[in-house]
């Protein structure tokens, strides 16, 4: 298979990957709320016995880093695990979302500006409509989710170009090197 071909197949990947995670995401903000609340206790008591077994909550790093991410996306630091989980789980959703999205637009249109911006674009008009379907199944739509899902977008839209700038890098260098070689092969 050819390196366009490879392009076509990932491109074709992430397309069914774009479509399956906004399922997932619908699928989620269709749940009763009760039903969301027990996910949710169901995945604090996961991440107690993984503490339990690792520790991390004791790291100064860790508390820093919690602190911060409550401050800014929940709007107080004194707000409960279930709370924390709920707003994490929201960035982490949207920040693979972005994640995709971005890499799924630059390579159909292989342009740094479109796909930033429909990275962004297409995850925010979900996570408005994420919220507004909760309001359907008696749950709260909020601001500051759709807030926390915008700032997860962006992180997970700019983590694809990193990755998009470092493969890039790694390209020119290869190049550059075959090239060298070559001249070298031919001033000998």
């Amino acid at each position: 298979m050819n390196l366009r071909n490879n392009r076509r197949l990932l491109t074709y990947i992430l397309l069914v990957l774009l479509v399956v995670w906004i399922g997932v995401i619908f699928f989620f903000s269709s749940e009763t709320p009760e039903r969301s609340a027990q996910r949710s206790g169901y995945v604090y008591r996961l991440l107690r016995k993984l503490n339990a077994v690792l520790d991390f909550s004791r790291t100064e790093a860790f508390r820093k880093v919690v602190t911060v991410f409550k401050r800014l996306f929940i709007g107080t630091a004194g707000a409960g695990p279930d709370e924390f989980i709920r707003s994490s789980a929201h960035f982490g959703f949207y920040a693979i979302f972005g994640f995709v999205t971005a890499l799924f637009f630059w390579l159909l249109k292989r342009d740094v500006l479109v796909s930033f911006l429909l990275g962004v674009s297409l995850p925010s008009v979900v996570a408005i409509l994420d919220e507004y379907n909760q309001a359907f199944h008696r749950r709260q739509s909020t601001v500051v989710d759709a807030f926390v899902d915008l700032m997860g977008t962006i992180s997970g839209t700019i983590l694809a170009h990193l990755l998009l700038l470092v493969v890039s890098l790694i390209v020119r260098l290869r190049k550059r090197k075959e090239r060298d070689e070559r001249l070298r092969s031919i001033q000998r």
